[in-house]
């Protein structure tokens, strides 16, 4: 089953690069980060899905919130739901731990959660393509966003966790984020 689901995955995403293309950064517009030698505190967490074409938006979202070199980042297919899903347990217990790890290590205070619309994981697991149903779609992201709120809370209490959903507008793939109070 797991062979299967990672097939789906490499088709989904070879699906995507032919259907959207790559949106390359120009040279001037990519980031390199300086990290101090000594004393590195990242007290943002950023768990976002790894969906390529968003990879690029979600750091100069980040930048632009002034949390350059503030941040560590997991990603995970569906972020939100890579952690709030009885089908995928491990990927959850793994969320966990690494947040424990880096709250450690880097002084966590904050939890950013990312999701975004046309997801093909969210489409995967449930089977169909939720995108056909926009409120649908997003009342889906809205119950794996708060539970997964819920899960690092109810394991790290101290943290804040901040939900968002970044939405592709149109084929130039200019990129909203909105909190999911703020979408309907």
């Amino acid at each position: 089953m797991k062979l299967l689901q990672i097939l789906l995955l490499f088709i989904l995403s070879t699906v995507s690069i032919i259907a959207y293309g790559a949106k390359l950064p120009r040279a001037e517009d990519v980031i390199v980060p300086t990290i101090p030698a000594q004393g590195y505190e990242a007290p943002y967490l950023l768990l976002n899905c790894g969906d390529f074409r968003l990879r690029y938006e979600v750091e100069k979202f980040m930048v632009n919130r002034g949390l350059l070199n503030k941040y560590d980042d997991i990603a995970l297919p569906g972020a939100a739901m890579g952690i709030d899903n009885p089908k995928m347990l491990e990927w959850q217990q793994t969320f966990i731990e690494a947040l424990g790890a880096l709250k450690k290590l880097h002084k966590l205070k904050n939890v950013i959660i990312i999701d975004h619309k046309d997801c093909g994981m969210y489409n995967l697991v449930y089977g169909r393509d939720i995108t056909k149903d926009p409120k649908e779609e997003l009342k889906i992201h809205r119950k794996h966003l708060l539970s997964a709120k819920k899960n690092i809370q109810k394991v790290h209490p101290d943290l804040k966790v901040e939900l968002l959903i970044m939405d592709i507008q149109n084929s130039d793939h200019v990129v909203k984020v909105h909190t999911i109070d703020k979408l309907s």
